[in-house]
């Protein structure tokens, strides 16, 4: 038998929970969420996560300058839109959902600004190892590259 979701276990037991310990659980996870948010605000790179079709679940700070999309048009965007140019929109969609598997890619982008783009890009599997999403990790790398 399969291993359950911690969702699909809830949901066999959500009419035999109280309220409070109903409210207990869902407010544990909302700090969890909360607290992983920070950290990938926090970071230096570009963090990127996408749902399946594309579109935009979240992305942090340092990728919204790098990328000079407007913060409020983000979440729930598809990346095709944000991206504009539908060879890198591919890069970011197909590879890693089709092969399940990490690509590292070097790409040239033009807007906002001429750079060379350093993209990990990362399958997010659920808890029965399916595929449900795209973590993108994006580094200017131009300077770099200019220096060797």
């Amino acid at each position: 038998m399969a291993k359950s979701t911690f969702l699909e276990k809830l949901s066999e037991r959500v009419d035999r929970i109280d309220k409070e310990e109903l409210l207990h659980i869902l407010t544990d996870m909302a700090q969890e969420k909360s607290a992983m948010e920070s950290v990938l605000q926090s970071l230096g790179d570009g963090i990127v996560l996408l749902d399946p079709s594309g579109r935009v679940l979240f992305a942090n700070r340092a990728c919204i300058a790098l990328l000079g999309w407007n913060t409020k048009s983000v979440t729930g965007a598809p990346i095709r839109e944000l991206l504009g140019n539908p060879e890198i929109a591919h890069v970011f969609l197909s590879e890693t959902m089709e092969t399940a598997q990490s690509v590292h890619r070097e790409i040239q982008v033009y807007a906002p600004r001429t750079m060379l783009l350093s993209l990990d890009l990362l399958p997010i599997r659920g808890e029965r190892g399916g595929v449900l999403g795209t973590a993108a990790v994006l580094r200017d790398i131009s300077e770099k590259r200019r220096m060797e």
